[in-house]
């Protein structure tokens, strides 16, 4: 399944100063707005506090994607299904995000992502930063559950651009 980008801007709709897509309201905002959005968060709630908002937030908004995408590719294989959703990730600007392993006994799934909306944001942390990867975690926890996987999964990010490392990636497991 490819896509392109005029496939995925064909449901815009524009009316008294709401923008939706295929019924739902979006927002357009430059990246620095979430940036600060999330540094200001790290101010107030520190590190850890920021990771749980908004890993909670992110998760939420993921796992309604998954539900509503169900219509556009619930008939496609579960390898499939998780490229074209990281393919519309990609085409909505969250950076290019790839599937480099997909296997499911034992459960390992890897996703690379280069152009992490962090990316220049952060350097020499000696955490990942890419807490809003949690809606594509969300995505792919449900996508799983759908076909009957209903263990928790965990995401791991081992590598990270703003750890220094050259792409951001998250290893997706059996929680243990």
């Amino acid at each position: 399944m490819s896509m392109d980008i005029n496939n995925l801007l064909e449901g815009i709709e524009y009316k008294d100063g709401i923008l939706t897509h295929r019924g739902k309201r979006i927002l357009i905002v430059p990246f620095s707005w979430l940036i600060n959005l999330q540094k200001e968060i790290e101010n107030i709630l520190g590190p850890e506090g920021a990771y749980v908002l908004i890993r909670k937030a992110s998760y939420e908004g993921g796992a309604e994607f998954a539900k509503d995408s169900e219509r556009l590719f619930g008939h496609l294989p579960l390898e499939h299904k998780i490229r074209a959703y990281l393919q519309i990730s990609s085409l909505t600007g969250w950076g290019k995000l790839s599937l480099e392993k997909f296997q499911l006994d034992p459960l390992e799934i890897i996703v690379k992502y280069e152009h992490s909306y962090i990316e220049g944001a952060y350097e020499g942390e000696s955490e990942g930063k890419c807490y809003f990867f949690t809606s594509v975690a969300a995505v792919i926890e449900q996508y799983l559950k759908k076909e009957g996987i209903n263990f928790e999964i965990e995401a791991i990010e081992t590598k990270c651009i703003a750890k220094g490392d050259p792409y951001c990636e998250f290893v997706f497991r059996k929680h243990s």
